[in-house]
């Protein structure tokens, strides 16, 4: 499998910093410490050859940082009417006329952890008549959260299930999940490693089952996101996506880190029984659980404050919720005066 950074169309290795001093992909901004962090779909191009024109389609991502066990999974795309046509099927700028979005991972405050993510694209053949309907329904009424399997309603009497009536949470426990376009294709990058796939801002385009030679230097990402030759025809020999990451602010997914830590947390203890009061508890929970740790982390910090740990303290800070930063803005802004004489640090507004 090959994943590789383009530059402004250009398709280079992903082990190779972009660095301040080279071109950029216009409209990026570079990825550090203490910025928000931005993963998302840009683009799918699968190929794929289903019996029938129209196919019960999902993708899903499994989204993790340090933690080596598996990650929640977050539901970017259900449709069983995907439309196929002669074996291929794109998606791009309308996820959200789908069950799902196209968002990966946000974080407003990025603390240098890598990233790992892997992609799944399955067809839900096995899957019919009653069960579609749930989904479909069901569905609408989940609240405009980012989509966590671990968060759908999976509460049923034996009773209900003996009179053919499935929550959601139930119908998806069953989904028979047999074919398998693309099984999970991994894409792990960090920060300023040595080594390693680096993290950085611009477009990724994964490709399955290929090797990085048949790509850097015969083809280009375009401005839409596809694949071109020298020609300007698309790739189509194979499944591939392409996924954005920048630096980039975004209030409308200012919460998902903490949904993320709920949803994660639900995986672990495999709740048979979340509901939406336990899921709202349990992100209220990882507010306050992030609130102490980064206090604490703060606390290590702060007698010994200088230029080297400044970064990182902004870093802590901006984690914070808003109530916590008030607490900390005039301890912050008077230590730091002692260290330095450059800017204060940032304000719960900023």
């Amino acid at each position: 499998m090959v994943n590789l950074l383009s530059v402004d169309g250009e398709l280079r290795s992903l082990y190779d910093e972009v660095s301040d001093e080279e071109q950029r992909s216009a409209g990026y901004r570079a990825v550090d410490i203490g910025k928000p962090l931005l993963i998302r779909y840009l683009y799918f191009f699968v190929k794929h050859n289903p019996l029938e024109e129209k196919n019960k389609l999902l993708i899903s991502t499994f989204v993790k940082t340090r933690d080596k066990k598996p990650g929640p999974e977050l539901i970017n795309y259900f449709n069983p009417k995907t439309e196929f046509k002669n074996g291929h099927f794109r998606l791009s700028d309308n996820f959200e006329q789908s069950y799902g979005n196209e968002l990966c991972y946000y974080t407003k405050s990025y603390l240098g952890d890598p990233v790992r993510l892997a992609t799944k694209i399955v067809g839900l053949d096995g899957v019919e008549g009653e069960k579609v309907r749930i989904l479909e329904v069901e569905s609408k009424k989940v609240s405009s959260h980012p989509l966590f399997a671990q968060f759908l309603p999976g509460q049923s009497s034996s009773s209900g299930i003996e009179k053919g009536v499935l929550c959601i949470g139930d119908v998806w426990k069953r989904l028979e999940r047999e074919d398998i376009v693309l099984s999970g294709h991994d894409l792990s990058l960090s920060f300023k490693e040595a080594h390693c796939p680096r993290l950085q801002s611009g477009r990724i385009v994964c490709i399955p089952g290929k090797e990085k030679e048949e790509f850097i230097g015969k083809y280009r990402l375009g401005p839409e996101h596809s694949l071109l030759d020298s020609s300007g025809s698309e790739y189509m020999e194979g499944s591939y996506y392409v996924v954005q990451v920048d630096a980039r602010k975004n209030l409308l997914y200012e919460n998902f880190d903490h949904f993320w830590q709920a949803a994660g947390l639900l995986e672990r203890l495999k709740d048979e029984g979340s509901t939406t009061e336990v899921m709202n508890y349990l992100i209220e929970l990882y507010q306050s659980h992030l609130d102490v740790k980064a206090s604490n982390e703060l606390e290590k910090l702060l007698p010994a404050l200088d230029l080297s740990s400044k970064k990182q303290v902004k870093a802590l800070y901006k984690k914070m919720s808003s109530e916590m930063q008030k607490r900390y803005k005039e301890k912050l802004e008077a230590m730091e005066k002692k260290a330095s004489k450059t800017e204060p640090l940032s304000s719960p507004s900023t």
